[in-house]
């Protein structure tokens, strides 16, 4: 705004002032009203029809969010901050297509770099990455100093080479020294390649730029390394989260945002250990229902008691229903649960991928719902349903959908073992689990009513494919085919213990997709004298290549305190056996429960370390004690763990029971 005496330009500035006043205190409904009020003295003044523009945004109010944007447009301004918010508007009003219009037909096809990049970024959310990549290698063949081309690239190849993402951020920020976002974004690269200290000195910088910025500071403050060194790192780690979260929680001005967006860090890698999760995830619940306004909300028909005259009408909420583990474990409840009794409703994330097993479930007699990137648009979408129940099967696994789960928007709320930990949260009102899983005094360890069914909580489909049946001698001794944050530095022992006790012991395991992970697993076993040259890295394969890739073992290793779930009933097409180590959380007790259910006699369960590399030392080298197993595994598993129509009923029975009891109440 101009510094000038004239009366009106003096109330002009005081209104839009008083507009950034309220906006950086979040009072975005009081900011819009004065720069309304300063718009009305000079209507075509970029700062105020863009902080105007920004301010409907925030709150969620897209038409007139586009409506101002437009109007800056029009009135030729077209640089990068505008471009960015116009995309983004119409991002979450859907209507992507109608962006890319409106730019080629405001400029007659004769396109600046900026506006080029506006059709750049268009097409990656589109997902047209090929697309998007060949604009932007001309708007740098124009201009090679056009920093946000360099940082859309590294976002484009974030999923598929984390490697050569980092090479165009950093480049991004070389050009720009001051790109906040792009120090935030590099800090990101490091945080999912396992880089904390990296990621750490990244996030900072970020911060030193843009000190209010609250979701990197929830990102750093709250940061988990993916693969821990040992396990004095583990806890360093562990108190570093619980410390952090009473600070985030008595910081007055990281309390009650209303922001338009969460940040990306959840429970997941909390899981990954041999502690009672419960406390540290409760307080992560409770401190962001304090720092994130719009976690509080309560839908009032999720009251209204449930007409017994009608279908009851469920919804599974998932980012992971596609060929996924999550897709896999809880296909078989969705396409066969009870559909006189049930109305079944899926609702995808904006960022599922399409596969196969989508389509299987997209065209089976379910109503199905793409969720929009916008958190009031979820609501919105879900509210417009009237549900009963609401079934989230993986709560901790997706960033986009954790922050609905904090929310009240059916009348019962449940999950699952899709990510077998409690939630800590109080909308969440039942855990399904198994007796075959849990101990004595496992509703301990949960925040929810913990439902104990009589068999393993799914219908899993056995895998169509051909047994390749192979000798014993043939087949290579051991491996561990599990992701590798699953290996802690616990199980270091035990690998050390198996390939001193076994001189022709080589264990396989898979590499992540990054390529990197593995590289931090070498380097811890090299400071434990484990002897790396009998350990191999195989790459990622398919689905199937996994199971053929599992049936050339003779023993599968199945990892301390969270171990094998999904991959040990697709290991059961070669009846491969897994020796498991269960404790007293359910993470670890999957086989061990699958082995009951199976009815397995004499199954590799260790009581203790020494029993476990007993059990995978005779597997491994008896030939007759492994072909018992195997022969047991193959057989067994038709009858009792495959299509197991019993879990079904179950499910019909105790999905009716738990909303009957809720209108009891």
């Amino acid at each position: 705004m101009e510094n000038s005496e004239d009366p009106k330009s003096q109330e002009a500035r005081y209104f839009f002032f008083k507009g950034n006043e309220l906006s950086k205190k979040n009072l975005y409904l009081e900011a819009k009203d004065n720069y309304l009020k300063a718009l009305s003295f000079f209507p075509a003044r970029r700062s105020i029809l863009f902080n105007l523009s920004l301010t409907y945004y925030k709150l969620s109010d897209f038409a007139n969010a586009s409506l101002y944007i437009k109007k800056l447009i029009e009135l030729d301004y077209k640089d990068l901050e505008i471009i960015n918010l116009f995309v983004e508007i119409y991002l979450r009003k859907e209507e992507l297509d109608n962006a890319f219009d409106y730019i080629i037909k405001i400029n007659n096809q004769d396109l600046s770099n900026e506006l080029l990049y506006g059709i750049a970024l268009i097409n990656f959310y589109k997902k047209n990455f090929n697309e998007s990549l060949k604009t932007l290698e001309d708007i740098i063949k124009n201009n090679n100093s056009f920093y946000l081309a360099y940082s859309l690239i590294g976002l484009i190849y974030k999923d598929t080479n984390q490697l050569k993402s980092l090479d165009y951020l950093i480049k991004s920020v070389e050009l720009n020294k001051d790109y906040v976002q792009g120090y935030y974004l590099i800090a990101e690269a490091y945080k999912e390649l396992g880089e904390t200290s990296l990621s750490e000195k990244f996030y900072n910088k970020s911060l030193s730029l843009d000190k209010e910025n609250t979701n990197c500071i929830i990102e750093r403050d709250l940061i988990l390394p993916v693969i821990y060194l040992d396990n004095d790192q583990l806890n360093f780690y562990r108190n570093n989260y619980n410390n952090n979260l009473s600070k985030i929680n008595n910081d007055i001005n990281l309390n009650g945002l209303n922001t338009i967006d969460f940040p990306s860090n959840q429970k997941f890698y909390l899981s990954y250990n041999n502690l009672n999760n419960l406390e540290i995830i409760k307080k992560k619940t409770e401190v962001f229902r304090k720092v994130f306004k719009k976690t509080n909300y309560i839908n009032i028909n999720s009251k209204v008691d449930y007409n017994l005259l009608s279908k009851i009408r469920i919804a599974f909420i998932s980012e992971y229903l596609t060929n996924h583990t999550i897709g896999k474990l809880f296909k078989g409840i969705i396409l066969n649960l009870d559909r006189k009794k049930f109305d079944i409703i899926i609702f995808h994330s904006y960022k599922t991928l399409d596969s196969s097993l989508k389509k299987i479930l997209d065209f089976s007699n379910s109503k199905v719902f793409r969720l929009p990137k916008d958190f009031e648009q979820k609501i919105k979408m879900i509210e417009e349903q009237k549900l009963d129940i609401i079934f989230y099967p993986d709560i901790g696994m997706s960033s986009d959908l954790y922050y609905l789960t904090y929310l009240r928007l059916a009348k019962v709320q449940i999950t699952s073992w899709g990510h077998p930990e409690t939630t800590g949260n109080k909308t969440i009102d039942y855990f399904i689990s198994s007796k075959l899983i849990e101990t004595k005094n496992a509703q301990d360890n949960y925040s929810e009513k913990l439902i104990c069914l009589d068999y393993m909580p799914m219908y899993y489909f056995k895998p169509k494919l051909e047994f390749q049946r192979v000798d014993f001698n043939s087949l290579k001794k051991y491996a561990c085919p599990q992701t590798l944050f699953k290996i802690l530095p616990d199980f270091d022992i035990l690998l050390k213990e198996i390939m001193s006790l076994d001189k022709n012991a080589e264990i396989y395991f898979i590499k992540d997709k990054h390529s990197y992970w593995y590289k931090i697993l070498l380097k811890r076993w090299e400071k434990v004298s484990i002897d790396t040259s009998r350990i191999h890295f195989v790459d990622p394969m398919t689905p199937e290549k996994f199971i053929h890739f599992c049936g050339n073992f003779r023993v599968l290793l199945d990892p301390l305190y969270f171990g094998a779930g999904n991959s040990f009933y697709e290991s059961m097409i070669y009846g491969v056996p897994t020796v498991t180590l269960p404790n007293n959380f359910m993470r670890s007790r999957l086989v061990f429960g699958a082995y009951k259910q199976m009815q397995i006699k004499n199954p590799p369960i260790g009581n203790n370390h020494k029993e476990y590399v007993n059990l995978c030392l005779e597997l491994a080298n008896n030939h007759n004690q492994n072909f018992f197993i195997r022969e047991q595994l193959l057989e067994n598993s038709k009858l009792f763990l495959f299509e197991n129509y019993k879990s079904i009923n179950e499910f019909n029975v105790i999905l009716e029971k738990l909303l009957l009891n809720k209108n009891a109440k």
